[in-house]
């Protein structure tokens, strides 16, 4: 479709995609899926706020933010089913999805504090956030390894420290 997205997720499967398009009218973004068989977009969200950031997981659920209560905060969408997105995360800084372990039981997202910038977190399905990469530099954009074992990330420090959460992922 034409038009202006800013992030686009493919399905673990490949089949289809979610992206978040902007819409001139309204003044918001929506995430709306592609079939490529189909060819035909479909809207996932309604609300007037922008939704925005859609991220697939491997177990068919997507983690996107919004700006619906405050700060853009963490939500998730079930992949075949729109307008079911309920908040995963409610916190007082801006947070954005960046990554999902293979099995779905964690996702990872980019916190945004005036005090640090940019730190990495951990928000577990069944559990409570904890940092993973929080230091004074910014970090973003983190990425599980397949195995889980290792973690990617973009950082402004040429020596990144993480802090000592003590936590694996």
């Amino acid at each position: 479709p034409k038009g202006s997205f800013t992030t686009v997720s493919l399905s673990p499967d490949a089949t289809r995609v979610v992206y978040d398009a902007a819409d001139e009218r309204a003044a918001s973004m929506d995430l709306w899926q592609l079939t490529f068989a189909g060819g035909v977009p479909s809207r996932m969200t309604f609300n007037p706020s922008p939704d925005v950031f859609p991220l697939w997981s491997a177990d068919g659920r997507i983690a996107f933010s919004s700006v619906r209560e405050g700060p853009p905060q963490l939500y998730e969408l079930d992949a075949n089913s729109a307008g079911t997105e309920k908040i995963l995360l409610k916190s007082n800084l801006p947070t954005v999805p960046s990554g999902w372990s293979r099995d779905g039981s964690l996702l990872i997202y980019n916190l945004i504090d005036p005090r640090t910038s940019g730190d990495v977190w951990a928000l577990p399905t069944n559990g409570q956030p904890f940092p993973i990469v929080n230091t004074a530099a910014d970090e973003r954009y983190g990425t599980l390894s397949p195995d889980g074992r290792w973690l990617a990330y973009m950082s402004n420090d040429s020596v990144a420290r993480a802090s000592g959460s003590g936590r694996s992922c």
